[in-house]
């Protein structure tokens, strides 16, 4: 049976609900909800199910400056997989993922090359696949992320993926040159 879209997207938002309703009041306090701004139509009826459920948590619409709200966040959550992942990840904030794996080639794509380095990121516990598993990790480590996100451990896995994925380099001209003369 092909998947419904529309469904899964539901299940998806319910996910979302659930990982929220697991925190703490205190942590739920300091959460800004950010709706995909592509989806206006749909961020409104989402907003106002996170509203509902969650009238403690803040719900930004997709319009305030990604940078200012990510400068000021001592985590940011990504739920499905985009480029903010990449950004974030290459300029070292802690970064937490979460996804269900049944929504993987319907809602949310990982190639078959870049599934070792997902399992990578769930095995030190950057990637999450239920509301339950990010939940207690958020919890974990919400007293000190800065710790938590600079162990070796983590940074290895972090750096491996930028490496792949995300790489920041400081002279794009140079790395573009030799590309350039190494396929002449």
């Amino acid at each position: 049976m092909p998947w419904d879209e529309t469904r899964i997207y539901e299940r998806y938002c319910d996910d979302q609900l659930l990982f929220a309703s697991l925190l703490p009041l205190n942590i739920q306090k300091d959460i800004i909800v950010r709706l995909y701004s592509s989806y206006l139509f749909v961020s409104h009826s989402e907003a106002t199910m996170w509203h509902k459920r969650h009238p403690n948590i803040v719900v930004d619409n997709g319009i305030n400056s990604i940078a200012k709200l990510t400068e000021n966040s001592r985590i940011i959550v990504h739920t499905f997989n985009g480029s903010g992942i990449l950004e974030n990840m290459s300029q070292n904030m802690p970064v937490l993922i979460f996804w269900k794996k049944d929504y993987l080639d319907v809602f949310t794509t990982i190639r078959p090359s870049a599934k070792p380095y997902f399992d990578e990121l769930e095995s030190v516990g950057i990637f999450h696949t239920s509301a339950d598993s990010i939940a207690k990790k958020v919890i974990e480590i919400w007293d000190n992320v800065e710790n938590w996100w600079h162990q070796p451990s983590i940074q290895k896995v972090r750096l491996n993926f930028c490496s792949h994925y995300a790489n920041n380099v400081k002279d794009r001209t140079e790395v573009l040159k030799e590309a350039l003369i190494s396929i002449k």
